[in-house]
């Protein structure tokens, strides 16, 4: 049998168990996702985030994300953040911070996150703004300044100082474009 069809047979092997009821083949699938998974598991590993399993399993798969190192990755993360849990968005935003991807094309994607979510939410986008070393696009800086302006014209809230170190950061992005 080829290293092909042999990884392929793993790599479903590993989708199978962690979609599984049982703790005890999630956590052995999360064990091999490290060295045996590609991007193609991430979905399942959203999908064991937003199930009610121990903490243990959480913990795992939080510590799996946040260890990415593939841009191929960050799409995945992207397209999964709009319909994930407050909770799955917090790990999410993390893992991108924590793994150092590129977040900046996906700015006002984020920055959308940020202004609806929860104050750990906009917290980790704050920190990913500020740990962003390249410039998104234009549109995306723009985006993202007409919707945080139009937020911060609104009500006070938690959040709104990091809303407004938000928009600092992201005005600066406007000036250096």
């Amino acid at each position: 049998m080829s290293d092909t069809l042999t990884q392929k047979k793993l790599l479903n092997q590993i989708l199978s168990d962690l979609e599984s009821d049982r703790e005890t083949r999630v956590l052995e699938a999360l064990s091999k996702v490290p060295e045996k998974g590609t991007e193609k598991v991430i979905p399942s590993l959203i999908t064991v985030l937003e199930k009610d399993y121990s903490t243990l399993i959480t913990e795992k798969t939080a510590l799996i994300l946040s260890e990415l190192k593939s841009t191929a990755a960050l799409p995945v993360l992207m397209k999964a953040l709009p319909d994930a849990s407050s909770r799955v968005r917090e790990i999410i935003l993390s893992a991108v911070w924590n793994s150092g991807l590129d977040a900046s094309p996906y700015l006002s994607l984020i920055v959308n996150v940020a202004v609806k979510g929860s104050y750990m939410e906009c917290l980790e986008v704050l920190t990913i703004i500020e740990n962003t070393d390249s410039l998104p696009p234009e549109s995306q800086i723009l985006e993202s300044l007409l919707l945080l302006r139009e937020v911060l014209e609104k009500k006070e809230e938690e959040k709104t100082p990091l809303l407004r170190d938000m928009l600092k950061l992201v005005s600066r992005m406007e000036e250096a474009v």
